[in-house]
């Protein structure tokens, strides 16, 4: 408990990271509905800080060895390798068999203060804005497990490959000297990814893409689809 929960470095809000993907937060979400009383499923959620990639996979509940299938999941499934993790105070990642997982694939992982949700406001935004609208406050029981999945792998291609966001890049004034942030152009998590990457092989960097990533080789096929369809003079227009 206390002696774990110490071991584990403290990141607040307004820490600084290095800007580049693989910091990642994570959260869970639990689908009790209006009762807490019996066993209920719960969805993890990893979310990459200067991308914006999301990753979601559920779980019959909190217990480590259930919880640990949905993060192996997300660890398979995200395009780029994780550096640091940056969790709560839960007891799901303030465990011995967790924290012993982060340190044999050679993670950081750092925790939020108590009760200050701000210091992880990236994925708890995603909480709301990906499994509170997908899933809403809905009860999911065990045996609907399997449903929820099927649900993140369908949403992740919306999210990561089809869905642009801002993010704020600095601060500014108006003209009647009142604060203001300033944000990018949206683009999607994939773009901005691609951007990453580009930039540090450009520089004889390895990248930050893992070879024979699922977004690669589904953006691939699109184009694919695509090509073949503009090819046979597709949309056809009346004049």
């Amino acid at each position: 408990g206390e002696l774990l929960r110490n071991s584990i470095t403290i990141r607040k809000a307004g820490d600084e990271l290095d800007g580049l993907p693989g910091n990642v937060e994570a959260d869970t979400v639990a689908h009790c509905g209006p009762s807490l009383k019996g066993e209920f499923c719960r969805t993890l959620t990893v979310v990459d800080f200067a991308t914006g990639w999301t990753e979601n996979a559920s779980a019959r509940n909190n217990a480590y060895r259930n919880l640990s299938k949905a993060e192996a999941v997300i660890e398979e499934r995200l395009p780029f390798a994780i550096r640091s993790y940056d969790n709560d105070n839960g007891s799901e990642f303030i465990n011995l068999d967790f924290i012993s997982h982060l340190q044999a694939i050679d993670v950081e992982q750092t925790r939020s203060r108590p009760y200050r949700k701000n210091d992880q406001a990236t994925v708890e935004s995603r909480n709301n804005h990906i499994v509170r609208r997908h899933a809403f406050y809905y009860r999911y029981e065990p045996a609907e497990l399997d449903l929820l999945n099927e649900l993140w792998e369908l949403v992740r291609i919306k999210a990561n490959l089809f869905t642009p966001s801002k993010k704020p890049v600095g601060r500014a004034s108006t003209r009647d000297g009142r604060p203001k942030r300033v944000y990018d152009q949206p683009v999607t998590p994939w773009e901005r990814l691609k951007r990453f990457d580009d930039e540090d092989r450009a520089k004889g960097g390895p990248g930050f893409i893992k070879p024979g990533c699922f977004a690669s080789m589904f953006v691939r096929q699109v184009r694919q689809c695509f090509s073949v369809v503009w090819a046979d003079g597709f949309p056809r227009c009346r004049h």
